[in-house]
């Protein structure tokens, strides 16, 4: 009878492993039914299963190791005031809590947030904002003006004929995805939008013009990174007459105040023509029965008023003699000193040829320094204060000697020389039509 030891050997995982039973000597193999043989626990399967748990151990503390850290520092950039918040996707308004992220390490804790969630950060000096998904956030996180790719909040305003306009729908693009915005009475003619791109944002505007749906009325703009205004503010302005605010009703063509259009409310001519030839009909015929009855009752009337006191003239009787000639007055004598100069024409307001703008009222504003300023603020020295269009310090005009250059000076809306943007100085033509954002002057000289 042969003495036999019991080896199990595990030959697969992690279904447990498949029992055999072997002879040392012989190198039979055995089964269950055979009484010299007992299975019994195997030193090799323990040691396998061993290796495995640490594997996989191993791996748990890997990637709870590179999980999101739940606090990320931001490396600024100096004069930074920055406000984060985390929300599923780009905001269309105003956060409704931001936390304020104070110097010297700007940490914002993640809390809650989820690997598909996105941290937005939003700079108040720049007016610029961030985006990253929190899943790709990495402390300390550095911040350079070129990360931040988003005006945080843009701001459009819907006029025509320089009043905000009282109701229209208005829709922004720029490039990466499209948001609507209405505007009501209370909304000051203005509609604001939240992490525009900055790139060139298309603008489109839908209303109503007397009583019916008018075109769209689509603008373009560049939403710069560098500008002057945190908050950019793209004016758009109508070219069909609408309602606007503080009139009670729309204003016309010619911008006065009507009576608001109510559906579709249609003027007859011809009921006009009719009612003022019957006034007309009517006005002669009162005339023409008064002039009858003062033929028919001259005397009474001539007795009337010479009881009154009222002198009636009579007939002229005629007068044989010709009539005289007028006396025509001689001229004064002309006094002239024998010391005296020869007086000259007087001189024209400007000088031929001296450079001037020309607005749409006709006015006319010489260019006389050599560097001429133009914008809304009060320092300039063209200053357009009714127009809400032009920037503080919009566009400089240079003249050099018998040239003149007009060059934009980073304004929201724009300098145009006959419908052409300027982006570098441009000389100026006798002619050449100007626009500084809506206000619209002609050069001449």
């Amino acid at each position: 009878m042969h003495r036999r030891s019991v080896v199990r050997g595990v030959l697969a995982w992690p279904c447990g492993g498949l029992l055999r039973l072997y002879c040392r000597e012989c190198r039979i193999l055995g089964d269950r039914s055979c009484r010299n043989v007992a299975p019994r626990p195997c030193y090799h399967n323990f040691k396998l299963r061993r290796r495995v748990a640490a594997l996989l151990l191993g791996a748990v503390v890997a990637s709870s190791s590179a999980q999101t850290p739940r606090t990320v520092e931001f490396q600024p950039q100096e004069g930074s005031r920055l406000k984060a918040w985390v929300a599923s996707a780009l905001p269309s308004s105003a956060p409704e809590s931001a936390s304020v992220l104070e110097a010297p390490k700007f940490g914002f804790a993640l809390q809650d947030a989820k690997p598909e969630d996105r941290l937005l950060v939003w700079d108040e000096i720049s007016g610029n904002a961030h985006s990253l998904a929190v899943k790709e956030l990495k402390s300390p996180w550095p911040l350079k003006p070129e990360s931040f790719g988003f005006a945080a909040k843009v701001e459009v305003r819907v006029e025509y004929k320089g009043r905000p306009v009282e109701t229209a729908q208005v829709e922004i693009d720029d490039g990466g995805r499209e948001q609507t915005q209405l505007i009501d009475s209370s909304s000051k003619g203005i509609a604001e939008f939240w992490f525009v791109r900055l790139s060139e944002a298309k603008v489109t505007v839908r209303y109503r013009s007397e009583g019916a749906e008018a075109d769209p009325s689509v603008h373009r703009f560049e939403v710069l990174r560098e500008r002057k205004d945190a908050v950019p503010t793209l004016v758009c302005s109508l070219p069909n007459p609408t309602q606007v605010i503080g009139s009670e009703g729309a204003l016309d063509a010619n911008g006065r105040t009507g009576p608001a259009p109510a559906g579709e409310l249609k003027v007859n001519p011809w009921g006009n023509a009719a009612a003022f030839l019957i006034a007309l009909a009517l006005a002669v015929a009162v005339g023409y029965g008064l002039y009858r009855w003062l033929q028919k009752n001259r005397d009474t009337v001539e007795k009337k008023l010479s009881d009154l006191g009222v002198e009636i003239p009579g007939k002229p009787e005629d007068d044989p003699s010709p009539p005289l000639d007028p006396i025509r007055p001689r001229p004064p004598p002309k006094i002239e000193l024998a010391d005296a100069e020869p007086t000259s024409a007087p001189s024209p307001a400007s000088p031929p040829g001296l450079a001037r703008l020309i607005d749409s009222s006709g006015d006319a504003f010489p260019l006389e320094a050599p560097n001429v300023v133009v914008g809304r603020d009060a320092g300039v020295d063209l200053m357009i204060a009714d127009e809400s269009s032009v920037s503080r310090r919009h566009a400089e005009i240079r003249v050099e000697g018998s040239r003149v250059f007009v060059q934009d000076l980073g304004s929201t809306n724009g300098t145009f020389v006959n419908g052409a943007r300027v982006a570098q100085e441009v000389e100026l033509k006798p002619g050449d039509e100007l626009l500084f954002g809506a206000a619209k002057f002609r050069f001449q000289r």
